[in-house]
C-alpha cells in the first residue's frame, strides 16, 4: 500500500485502519507537548510493517470527528460531545481498528487534550496513562525556538511543514512576538506536568529530549524501538511511501526571529521596524 498523507491526518484516512480488527496486546503512549519531534517519531513506527501500531493523535478533536462515525456506526460525533459515549468506548473501537499484527497500539496525546478530557483532574490523568505497558515522553529545551515553531504554524495555517514561506507583515509584528511569548509561558506549565506525571507514574518512562533526536534520530528511534519490543536490534523493515516523514525545519528563519522577538522583549516594541526578523 502506498499512501502519502502529508496533507491529512493519519486518522482522518480508512486506509489506515488494520485487518482483521483486533484487540492489542501492548499498549503505549507518546506523551508531548507540540514541536518536540512526536510527530517525527509516530509517522517512522507508522511506516514499521506490520509492528508497534499506528500511533497517531486520537484525541484530537478532527480525529475523533473522521475516525467515530466510521468505527462507531449508527453513533456520530454528537453521541460523543453530548456524552452518550464514554471515552473508553471511543478508544476500544480505535485500539480494535489500529492495532498491527504484533499486537501493538499506540497513541500521541498532548498535556492539554488530557487536560481537557479529564477536566483537569491530575489523578485521573496519572490514571490513564498508567494503564498502558510503555510510556515516551518528549520534551524539549529550547522554549524559543519550540514556541516560535507552533506560532508560525498558527499564523499560515501550515501544521505539518516547517518549509513554507512566511512572509510577516510589520503589522503583525507585535500579535506574532505576543504570541510566541504565551506559548513559552503554555510549553513551561505542560512540561512541569508531564514531569510530574513521569515522577508519580510508577514505572520506567523512556524520556526523549527534541534536542537530541534533532542531534542523532538514528540512535534515537533505535533506542525507541529497543524500549518497546524489550529487544536488541529489531529486525524490522521500514515502509516509506506509507506515510511521509516530516523533514528538519528551517533553522535559519528561527534564529532570525529570535534575534527579533529578544529585541522585542528587552528593547520596547514602539519601532516595528527594528524588531522585524526578514
Amino acid at each position: 500500500m502506498s499512501i502519502n498523507a502529508n496533507k491529512s491526518r493519519i486518522t482522518d484516512l480508512e486506509d489506515f485502519d488494520q485487518f482483521p480488527l483486533k484487540e492489542p496486546i501492548k499498549r503505549y503512549i507518546i506523551l508531548s507537548m507540540q514541536r518536540t519531534g512526536s510527530y517525527y517519531i509516530s509517522r517512522r513506527l507508522c511506516n514499521i510493517k506490520n509492528m508497534f501500531g499506528i500511533p497517531s493523535e486520537y484525541f484530537h478533536p478532527k480525529s475523533i470527528e473522521a475516525i467515530l462515525p466510521r468505527l462507531m456506526k449508527p453513533f456520530t460525533i454528537s453521541d460523543y460531545v453530548d456524552s452518550r459515549i464514554a471515552l473508553n468506548d471511543y478508544l476500544k473501537y480505535v485500539e480494535r481498528a489500529r492495532t498491527t499484527d504484533d499486537g501493538y497500539f499506540g497513541i500521541k496525546v498532548q498535556p492539554h487534550q488530557l487536560q481537557s478530557i479529564f477536566n483537569g483532574d491530575t489523578s485521573q490523568i496519572i490514571d490513564f496513562i498508567s494503564d498502558f505497558d510503555k510510556i515516551i515522553l518528549l520534551t524539549r529545551q529550547d522554549k524559543l525556538a519550540q514556541a516560535i515553531s507552533v506560532s508560525k504554524a498558527i499564523c499560515t495555517n501550515e501544521w505539518f511543514d516547517d518549509h513554507v514561506s512566511f512572509d510577516l507583515q510589520e503589522k503583525d509584528l507585535k500579535h506574532f512576538y505576543s504570541l510566541i511569548a504565551s506559548n513559552i509561558s503554555r510549553f513551561i506549565e505542560e512540561e512541569e506536568l508531564l514531569l510530574m506525571i513521569k515522577k508519580k507514574i510508577g514505572k520506567k518512562v523512556l524520556h526523549i529530549s527534541y534536542e537530541d533526536l534533532e542531534r542523532d534520530n538514528i540512535r534515537i528511534f533505535n533506542l525507541i524501538i529497543e524500549y518497546l519490543s524489550n529487544q536488541e536490534k529489531l529486525l524490522i523493515e521500514e515502509i516509506d511511501s506509507f506515510t511521509e516523514v516530516p523533514k528538519k525545519n528551517n533553522s535559519d528563519l528561527t534564529a532570525k526571529i529570535k534575534k527579533g522577538f529578544i529585541k522585542y522583549i528587552s528593547q520596547g516594541v514602539n519601532d516595528a521596524t527594528s524588531i522585524h526578523p526578514l
